[in-house]
Formats: C-alpha cells, structure tokens, sequence
C-alpha cells in the first residue's frame, strides 16, 4: 500500500526532526510565500465617470512641457487597461470619458483655475468624480547632475461630484488625499544616480513608476515584492 504524506503532514515531520528552533524560520518562509492582499485606499470610482486632472506649476511646465500630459495619459491608460484586463471590483462599471490631452486644453484655457478651490473645478466638470494629481518635484537628475536618477513626487485627491436636480450647481467635495507619493527610478539607484541612461527613458521610467504607484490606490491588489 502507498502511503500518501500531504505538505501538512510533512511540514510536521521537519519540525520534529529539526526541533524548535526551526519552526520560526519555516514559518517566515511560508508567510512570504503567501501573496499579501492590498485593499484599494479609496473604493468609490466603481459604476461613476471619472476625469483625470495634473497640476503642475509653470516653471515645471517650462522645463518639461509635455511630462504633464505623460503623466496624466498615464494614469488614465492604467486605470482603464486594469479595469478591462483584471476587472476589480472597486474598477467595475467605471468610465473615463474625456481625453488627458482635453482636460489639460482646458487648464491652459482656464487659467484661473490655478487660484480656485479644487472642488470649485471639479464641479465644473460633467463627471461623478475628478482624480487630481498635483505635482511637487520632478527630476531626471536627482543626485548628481552629471548623473541619471528620475525622482516624481505629487499629491492626490478624489473629488466627489454631485449634479444638481437642476443640472445647474453641481456639488463636490474631497473624499480622498494623500500626499507626499514618491518614486525614484531606478527604484535601487544610488542617491547621486547613474551613469547610463537617456532623459526619455529616465522620464518614461520614473513616469510609469509613479501612475503605477497611484494607480493602486483605486483597486485591491497583491502586494509589491521587488
């Protein structure tokens, strides 16, 4: 007759032949084996029409006229490519029905935006939420000069829409922040940065690293490990 052992049962025949000590470091393997579930830090662009706004201040816009309209492609892409492909929850039903390209036309339009409230703004919009990313530091230079090391740090917020029964006075408010998300790229670069590299594929880089992080914190999902 074949005797069968399962993983249970010869996890406890190591323990007893290796004694005590052993079982904290069995136990550590198995906890990192085991995927970690992130939950979504803001759960309410299920089933409502989302806009993807980026604020960055002009001097910014100067050095790096198009990171802006990157970053904000980014985002949205992200968002809509995670809802088609992985169809969370927190992601179902959602629809981004405005262009990044149309919504920053509309900043540089509207200048006086730049000195309103934000949820001032995003009532102005016809959408049920407005993901608004204010960026405070971007550089593909972050340590030495000489050197490559792309650094992004921004602030967010999502701002709750409410239309009005008249269709006239929207209503809205914050409902999410966070503030201070950084990334740097390579993540494990030195602090002075490196010596290979090129500023679009630094840019791309530590862009892709920063909507990807943002992206996050809409929909549940494994945690990071790299």
């Amino acid at each position: 007759m074949v005797r069968y052992f399962g993983p249970m049962a010869l996890c406890a025949g190591l323990l007893l032949n290796t004694g005590c000590d052993t079982i904290g470091g069995v136990g550590g393997l198995i906890a990192q084996a085991i995927p970690v579930q992130i939950n979504a830090a803001y759960k309410g662009l299920a089933n409502q029409t989302v806009i993807v706004m980026v604020w960055m201040d002009r001097g910014m816009k100067n050095d790096y006229p198009d990171v802006q309209l990157d970053i904000a492609a980014s985002l949205q892409g992200k968002l809509i490519k995670i809802a088609h492909d992985q169809a969370p929850a927190e992601l179902k039903g959602t629809e981004f029905p405005v262009l990044a390209s149309t919504v920053i036309r509309y900043q540089d339009d509207h200048p006086e935006i730049d000195i309103q409230p934000i949820t001032q703004t995003a009532a102005s919009f016809d959408g049920t939420r407005l993901i608004y990313v204010e960026i405070k530091d971007f550089a593909t230079h972050a340590g030495a000069v000489e050197l490559f090391r792309g650094r992004l740090k921004g602030d967010i917020k999502v701002i709750e829409i409410t239309p009005s029964p008249d269709g006239k006075t929207a209503k809205a408010k914050i409902a999410y922040s966070e503030n201070d998300i950084a990334v740097d790229y390579p993540k494990d670069s030195p602090n002075d940065g490196l010596p290979v590299g090129t500023e679009t594929t630094i840019t791309q880089g530590t862009i892709d690293a920063f909507t990807t992080s943002v992206a996050k914190r809409f929909y549940s999902h494994l945690e990071d490990r790299d």
